[in-house]
């Protein structure tokens, strides 16, 4: 009977215990078959969103006993109350953070609103958000002002991110935008700015230092009046503000493409970039610049950094995948804004037919075309963002074969062979200043003779040195490979003091092409080049090259109205014939960049003269507009020079030394500009004996003394110990060449 009774009561407990179990996984089952519901509810009647919370509640009235009467089945009766309370606690504090959790969620949803057409601007307006079934339920907004509609869909947008709260860019900043106030507009760009200002340094425009937004129209002057919106002290070191300025960019200002262009001081890639000083001289991060983009709800298609020294291929990697798809900055410490009116003055005319690529190639030229001095370092270059994993594995290859077999020349020679290639494919252009030639190709890598900052062995900072093996390779290098051809390699490319090196020379010391060239073919507007074009391709140097250019025809093979206008060559590429010729031969000495620019027909072009420097046209205007009828020829302009400086040269559209200069057979929409540049001073040497003397003005500030063993290749050093305007110097027994380079003060 007691054996009964035991077997009776366990039956009846396991029966209990199934029961308690089927009601708690039955509940569940209709609870999460009822939370499907709410959004297809939701959206219909507000009566069925409580109709579905009744029926949630009623669900877990059936659903809490069981689970607490579970609860003595499973613990032991002395830890039961502890079990209990554990459980209360963790119910608690999950209903406590489901609730913040969804406030965050719900927070962080952005909701886009168009404005009806044809509203007027004003202030005082407000949103007022209703339900169709149940008009009591409403919201509105706080007032807000219009200030102008949201333009159509346009080719381009332009974002200008300007840090202006930093020491010695303010000034600087606040002229490149009342000089964006003097383009004439386009139907195919938008232009928008936001700039913070600090407190510390200039006091034009008003004196206001906060963060401001600005729409570029013509006119504007950078005054608290024109501002779009004024968004208090911002701290534009922060990800988030970026990102920020990037969605509200892309979703007041649509177009095909964006071109994002951040300002300020940079550091490369161990320290960041936009100081804030407003903000505790905070930096953003070089992985905090990548999650900014990552983070924006479109894309950027073009990278702009207009800062020093981030031509690196470790920030290059970090952004390889923020949906960007060129990358564009200097290897160099540069001593300028870049020049935003006459780089987009010369492009708005084409943008309309240029691809990303062909705008980044226009872009990189027209900067260094504003370097008309001979003796200022100014490069700068356009990467393929997709392309870089290929060259971050190629460096992995070379790392590793140095790393683990240094001394089989053949082998380190045959992965830098690869790598070169892989270069080659990544960057697109590298535009420099004649004194740059054959030193910098537009990708720096990190290569110290010290022990190599602890984060690059990390993924702290930047992913590259890991994902490259580039780190190791610099710890075996500091450990094994100092007096190695490897180290000779390098020596021939970068001064011992350098902490980085370009990776193209360094490639080309380790693995010498003297036979081969490197040539980009770019066409600009719509038409087709050949051989080539857009393409780049190696070709043997001395090569004699017939090319060809005609304009685009349709798919039904009908002319599309647009003509060839003009070749373009720069580089180590000569152009044997008359540049306005279709039908032309090239030689190829070196490396160069080959382009055919093309136009559509139209019976007048829009030719606009605009000077760069401290110069005037025609000795009273900085800028000459004329309306040419096709085939017709310009007003007769002379470029004159303010005191103290010196014509440099025609550029932009159409390159040229004469002055004055009549430009004829006008077949395109061009932009002229007439380059100035401060006049030099006089540099005298003067030999006694076994030394020499150098001597120059008193009064030429904002120059420093260089010499160098090389006209051509350099590298070019600071003579040191200078102090006057007079230094003698001893003679040396090898070729010794001298200049006054001007520094970055000069333009501070």
């Amino acid at each position: 009977m007691a054996t009964n009774h035991g077997t009776t009561v366990s039956a009846f407990m396991t029966f209990a215990n199934l029961n308690k179990r089927a009601v708690m996984v039955t509940a569940d089952v209709l609870r999460a078959g009822l939370v499907l519901l709410v959004p297809l509810v939701a959206g219909r009647s507000v009566a069925g969103v409580y109709a579905l919370s009744f029926a949630m509640a009623s669900v877990s009235v059936f659903f809490d006993p069981s689970e607490l009467a579970m609860l003595p089945d499973i613990v032991p009766p002395s830890d039961l109350m502890r079990a209990n309370s554990l459980m209360s606690t963790g119910e608690n504090l999950t209903e406590i953070l489901g609730y913040a959790v969804a406030g965050l969620t719900v927070a962080s949803n952005r909701c886009h609103y168009a404005l009806p057409a044809g509203l007027p601007s004003g202030s005082n307006y407000s949103l007022r958000l209703t339900s169709d079934a149940v008009l009591s339920v409403a919201a509105s907004s706080s007032p807000f002002q219009v200030t102008d509609q949201a333009p159509p869909k346009r080719k381009w947008t332009m974002l200008f991110y300007l840090d202006a709260d930093c020491f010695n860019m303010e000034q600087d900043t606040m002229q490149s935008i009342v000089e964006l106030g003097q383009l004439s507009g386009s139907t195919n760009v938008n232009y928008v700015i936001q700039v913070d200002r600090s407190p510390a340094y200039a006091t034009t425009y008003g004196n206001w230092f906060d963060t401001k937004r600005f729409v570029v129209r013509p006119g504007l002057v950078p005054t608290p009046a024109y501002a779009a919106q004024s968004l208090g002290e911002l701290n534009m070191s922060s990800p988030q503000t970026l990102t920020d300025f990037i969605n509200w960019g892309t979703d007041n200002f649509p177009a095909e493409n964006y071109f994002l262009i951040l300002a300020d001081h940079g550091w490369g890639w161990a320290e960041g970039l936009i100081t804030d000083e407003s903000n505790g001289n905070k930096q953003m991060s070089t992985r905090g610049f990548s999650s900014a983009l990552t983070a924006a709800e479109v894309p950027m298609t073009i990278l702009g950094i207009d800062m020093c020294v981030e031509g690196q291929i470790e920030i290059a990697h970090q952004v390889r995948n923020s949906g960007a798809q060129i990358y564009i900055a200097s290897q160099f410490i540069e001593t300028r804004n870049w020049p935003y009116l006459t780089v987009f003055q010369q492009l708005e005319s084409k943008l309309a037919t240029l691809t990303p690529e062909a705008l980044a190639i226009l872009f990189c030229d027209a900067y260094v075309q504003q370097f008309s001095d001979p003796t200022v370092n100014a490069t700068l270059a356009a990467t393929r963002l997709d392309q870089v994993n290929a060259l971050t594995a190629a460096v992995a290859g070379l790392a590793d074969v140095m790393i683990t077999n240094a001394t089989d020349q053949a082998a380190v020679r045959q992965q830098a062979a690869a790598t070169k290639a892989a270069f080659h494919d990544a960057v697109i252009y590298c535009a420099r200043s004649k004194i740059l030639d054959r030193q910098v190709y537009g990708l720096n890598i990190d290569f110290p003779l010290e022990p190599p900052n602890p984060a690059y062995g990390t993924t702290n900072v930047v992913d590259f040195g890991v994902d490259s093996h580039w780190a190791t390779f610099l710890t075996a290098y500091q450990a094994n490979l100092t007096n190695s051809w490897i180290a000779g390699a390098r020596a021939l490319v970068a001064k011992p003091d350098a902490t980085e090196v370009d990776l193209l020379r360094f490639l080309e010391a380790i693995q010498p092409e003297p036979t081969n060239a490197w040539v980009t073919f770019q066409p600009v507007g719509d038409g087709v080049m050949a051989p080539f074009g857009p393409t780049s391709v190696t070709l043997p140097k001395g090569t004699s090259l017939t090319i060809r250019a005609w304009g685009n025809v349709d798919t039904n093979n009908m002319p599309i109205h647009n003509h060839f206008v003009r070749w373009h060559v720069s580089g180590d590429v000569q152009l044997n014939g008359d540049p306005l010729v279709a039908t032309n031969t090239l030689t190829i000495s070196g490396d160069g960049l080959v382009m055919a620019f093309f136009s559509e027909d139209k019976e007048t072009y829009d030719v606009t003269f605009i000077t760069q420097g401290n110069g005037r046209l025609n000795g009273a205007s900085e800028v000459v507009l004329t309306n040419i009828p096709a085939g017709g020829s310009c007003p007769t302009i002379t470029a004159v020079p303010d005191a103290g400086y010196t014509f440099a040269g025609w550029g932009g559209d159409y390159p040229a030394t004469a002055n004055p200069f009549t430009l004829t057979n006008v077949q395109a929409d061009m932009t002229v500009i007439a380059y100035f540049w401060q006049t030099p001073p006089t540099l005298s040497v003067e030999r006694t004996g076994s030394s020499l003397t150098l001597t120059w003005s008193a009064d030429a500030t904002g120059y420093a003394l260089e010499s160098s063993g090389s006209l051509v290749s350099g590298p070019w050093t600071a003579v040191p110990n200078v102090t006057t305007n007079s230094v003698t110097l001893p003679l040396s027994n090898t070729n010794q060449f001298f200049r006054l380079s001007a520094t970055a003060n000069q333009y501070n």
